[in-house]
């Protein structure tokens, strides 16, 4: 069956509240986490290019894919053990300063333009898909149950660019539903944020 490598062998689940999934070793000594997508053989094969456009084409605001196949249950996915600290658990202290709000908006909006190029949306995500790693860098994750979903509609377009102005709204603190901004945020940016969090600007 298609696969990046071997699926690796289970060490042990991964503790509750880490997501599903099994910590592994990969064939290069490399640690992951091993996450199982059950899904009907025809679908998992659908899914086999966008898997392995994700696996050759890694992009800097994206989780990596670290190997990948399929088997009789459908499709198994193997990401780094640690993908960041999620944006919610982040903002629970409070918003970002407006530099790194704008960061983490810039990879967000980098990293769906990326996965709408390789054919696949996530059909909308929450602030816990958003990662910040331990050096500053942010990354989408759980994007690769999304390449098993099948060619995009309109409608998952969308709820993508939604949601990226959901999370950018709650970066820089911003109520989408228009309360008045802080008054350190450009009010042209508070208005573009905004459109895109009521699904007035995408595709």
């Amino acid at each position: 069956m298609p696969e990046s490598e071997p699926k690796p062998k289970l060490i042990e689940l991964v503790a509750p509240g880490g997501g599903q999934g099994w910590k592994a070793v990969l064939k290069s000594g490399k640690p992951a986490v091993v996450h199982e997508i059950p899904i009907p053989p025809a679908e998992a094969t659908a899914a086999v290019p966008r898997l392995q456009r994700l696996f050759d084409h890694r992009h800097p605001a994206l989780s990596p894919v670290l190997a990948w196949g399929t088997d009789a249950n459908g499709i198994w996915v193997a990401v780094e053990p640690n993908e960041g600290t999620p944006l919610g658990s982040i903002l629970s202290r409070g918003p970002l300063t407006p530099s790194a709000a704008a960061v983490l908006g810039a990879a967000v909006l980098s990293g769906v333009a990326a996965l709408h190029e390789a054919g696949i949306a996530m059909g909308g995500f929450g602030a816990s898909a958003v990662r910040v790693t331990s050096n500053g860098e942010v990354r989408l994750a759980g994007h690769p149950a999304a390449a098993v979903r099948g060619a995009p509609s309109q409608s998952d377009l969308r709820a993508d660019v939604r949601s990226c102005g959901m999370a950018v709204c709650a970066a820089f603190g911003v109520d989408p539903a228009g309360a008045p901004a802080p008054a350190n945020i450009p009010p042209g940016l508070v208005v573009t944020m905004r459109s895109m969090a009521s699904g007035a600007m995408g595709p």
